[in-house]
């Protein structure tokens, strides 16, 4: 069950900086960024993921860092809601 409303999110980049819009609904507790040189990275996290805590519901972007040396970096970002990722945004891989 979807209680926000949203049916998408939609993530882009520009240089380390992330955007991203909600489409149809509102995450009333934020948004995780999450980013890994391994695909489809994940919150809670995996081994090698990190992750940015937005807690505004009208957040639309973060500046990323890479955390474990220079490369590709994938990410995502998700509805946060009670601990846990309900909707994931698109994969994007940027370098970082």
């Amino acid at each position: 069950v979807n209680l926000s409303g949203i049916s998408r999110i939609k993530l882009w980049t520009t240089g380390n900086l992330v955007e991203w819009t909600a489409k149809d609904g509102v995450s009333k507790q934020g948004f995780k960024v999450v980013w890994s040189k391994n695909s489809a990275p994940t919150y809670p996290n995996r081994d090698g993921d990190a992750y940015q805590y937005h807690d505004s519901p009208s957040a639309t972007s973060a500046k990323l860092e890479g955390f474990d040396g220079h490369g590709t970096y994938y990410v995502r970002v998700c509805e946060y809601f009670d601990g846990v990722c309900r909707m994931y945004s698109n994969e994007i891989s940027i370098e970082l």
